[in-house]
């Protein structure tokens, strides 16, 4: 049973990424997340709905403006979620953390 379904997931087609302005404008409805934001060449890096999600491609923040409200709140609270669980996992932690002995503790008995 297992099995089947990997094969099946193995198998399923995958869109291309869109190659040109005309398609990705098309598009636009199918982002599903924010790669990346470059703030000085005005870009993002997205990825699409249906296509390998270890390629993402990049689209002008003009194009970006063109997603109703509701879509683009939406990924921008997915990629807030995710930085959030990225620095969580990266920083180190406080002293005060669970896991950290109290106050004045020592191990003699």
């Amino acid at each position: 049973m297992v099995q089947t379904i990997l094969k099946a997931r193995c198998y399923l087609p995958q869109k291309n990424l869109p190659h040109t302005d005309l398609e990705v404008r098309d598009r636009l409805s199918e982002i599903i997340g924010i790669a990346g934001i470059d703030y000085d060449k005005k870009t993002y890096d997205v990825y699409w709905q249906d296509c390998d999600p270890e390629h993402a491609s990049t689209i002008p923040m003009t194009y970006f403006d063109l997603l109703d409200a509701v879509h683009q709140n939406n990924l921008f609270e997915n990629l807030k979620m995710i930085r959030d669980a990225q620095k969580y996992l990266t920083d180190p932690p406080t002293t005060n953390e669970v896991g950290s002995p109290p106050e004045g503790y020592t191990d003699r008995q």
